[in-house]
């Protein structure tokens, strides 16, 4: 059994993580539920929405441990800022392709930016940065 003090500090530790991934103004609070199921809730920003486009998680967990272990897993998995900058920008890019294939743009004008989505996703793909 968790005392309250590891909770509480098990529940900055998410906070902090969140903070390193951009969440804007998180928050984490845990539940215990009358089913005897306990909650993870993690917000950020309510005009934001970094948890696979929702401002919300709630992870569950027979314990508290369980629950508070699988909200750190899910938010471990967020990409960084830095990632979702260049993901933004790629769709973005991929969303300008699209805009002038529908439209009749001129492949002189499009062909660069194919090239660029080409290029990123494939950067993306074999990034084989090491951490340091």
């Amino acid at each position: 059994m968790q005392t309250v003090t590891e909770i509480q500090t098990k529940l900055a530790e998410l906070v902090a993580a969140m903070v390193e991934k951009g969440v804007v103004t998180p928050s984490a609070q845990l539940q215990i539920k009358d089913s005897a199921v306990f909650c993870v809730h993690c917000q950020g920003k309510y005009d934001t929405r970094p948890f696979d486009g929702e401002h919300y998680l709630t992870e569950v967990g027979d314990t508290p441990a369980e629950a508070l272990a699988a909200a750190a897993e899910y938010i471990a998995a967020l990409p960084s800022p830095e990632e979702t900058v260049t993901r933004t920008y790629l769709r973005k890019v991929a969303d300008a392709v699209d805009y002038a294939k529908e439209n009749g743009v001129d492949d002189e004008y499009v062909t660069p930016l194919r090239g660029v989505t080409c290029a990123m996703t494939e950067n993306l793909l074999t990034d084989q940065r090491v951490a340091s």
